[in-house]
């Protein structure tokens, strides 16, 4: 089949103007080891991947109700801000308790719900980051946390770190949204 230059011109208006990237990062104990690794890669990753009119959110975790909001639809107006941003991924992003998946990702339906509140053209991808297992909820309890993000995402990465992942439920989780 044949499609017609009208049938695959995307027009300026539909052509996705902010992106909101959504960084999930596992400070379970365990992490001791891979924060180091992961908060540059957290900061290239930022420093590379944001235009002008992106934002980002990082969002950290550890045990049953440990999660907090590191930043949220933080843009980078200068290398000041950048610069405030690597300080505050280095100051903050440290190993503590247990793992639980379950309440980031509950957390990341509120905030893009408030982001895109804020803004309706936006759009939003998650980066799920973690080393582990999760040793506080069902594996049904994250699936249908995850699931439930699924309608609100344009993209997701689900990432590995270290060798001792429950790699079968990164890939369910992977599959599900």
């Amino acid at each position: 089949l044949k499609a017609s230059a009208a049938e695959v011109t995307v027009s300026k208006e539909e052509r996705i103007k902010q992106v909101h990237h959504l960084f999930i990062l596992d400070c379970s104990g365990s992490m001791t080891y891979q924060l180091g690794q992961i908060r540059t890669d957290l900061y290239n990753k930022i420093s590379t991947l944001m235009k002008p009119e992106d934002s980002v959110t990082i969002v950290w975790f550890s045990s049953r109700g440990e999660c907090g909001i590191l930043v949220e639809d933080f843009r980078l107006k200068s290398n000041i801000s950048l610069t405030q941003l690597r300080t505050l991924i280095e100051r903050e992003l440290h190993p503590r308790g247990l793992t639980a998946f379950k309440d980031p990702l509950v957390e990341s339906k509120k905030i893009i719900a408030r982001v895109s509140a804020k803004n309706k053209d936006v759009v939003h991808s998650l980066f799920f980051l973690t080393d582990g297992h999760d040793n506080q909820y069902s594996e049904k309890e994250i699936l249908s946390s995850i699931s439930e993000l699924k309608p609100l995402l344009v993209s997701a990465a689900i990432i590995e770190y270290g060798y001792y992942c429950n790699r079968k439920l990164l890939s369910e989780m992977s599959m599900e949204v």
